[in-house]
């Protein structure tokens, strides 16, 4: 999930990526609940990621489809981990979880940055580099969702996660001064919109 995003990211804004990777929660939100509302919602969704293609087919941005093709992929993968951490959260008791979840989830990328090992790990900067994006992306995050999960009810978890594709389109903007048009704005709010309703609609 995290090695499809980084590639995304690199290719197609922040917030951009962000909001697309949240299809593929959104779709799996609808399959399971078997609820018409909530295909609706998955739709609703649709619409505003399509406003993505339609800002790049007007001009008004320059969307790479291999960054298109990422984020989706992340959303996928993204599904999967939620059915996957689901089913081991109801066997593993307290974070062990996350600990195993993660040593799986690297076993996959390891040959991927084998031949980079080296140079790496005989570059300080690059190594601590290395070592603070596993805590900040990795570990922190899955490690504080997983505690929400189990304290929050369901519904106010999913709006509050909700609100993470804003979150990320403002964090490119003030921290990657990636500026979003109002189509990309637009879809952003109908992505929103449709977690929310999601979350809602099983409170």
């Amino acid at each position: 999930m995290n090695a499809f995003f980084y590639v995304a990211i690199s290719h197609i804004p922040l917030g951009t990526a962000v909001t697309i990777e949240f299809i593929g929660p959104l779709v799996l939100s609808a399959v399971l609940s078997h609820s018409i509302r909530d295909v609706l919602w998955v739709g609703l969704a649709m619409v505003g990621v399509g406003l993505f293609g339609v800002e790049r087919l007007l001009g008004l941005s320059s969307l790479r489809p291999i960054g298109v093709v990422c984020a989706l992929g992340a959303g996928l993968f993204w599904a999967l981990y939620i059915l996957a951490a689901d089913n081991a959260g109801k066997k593993v008791t307290g974070t062990g979880v996350i600990a195993i979840v993660l040593l799986i989830g690297s076993l996959p990328s390891t040959p991927l940055g084998m031949a980079n090992l080296f140079m790496v790990a005989t570059d300080a900067h690059l190594l601590l580099l290395a070592i603070g994006t596993a805590i900040l992306a990795s570990l922190v995050p899955y490690t504080l969702e997983f505690l929400a999960l189990r304290r929050l009810p369901p519904s106010t978890f999913g709006i509050l996660l909700s609100m993470e594709p804003a979150v990320a389109a403002t964090a490119g903007w003030l921290l990657l001064n990636q500026h979003m048009g109002v189509l990309g704005m637009l879809a952003v709010c109908l992505v929103v919109s449709a977690c929310v309703g999601t979350a809602t609609s099983k409170s």
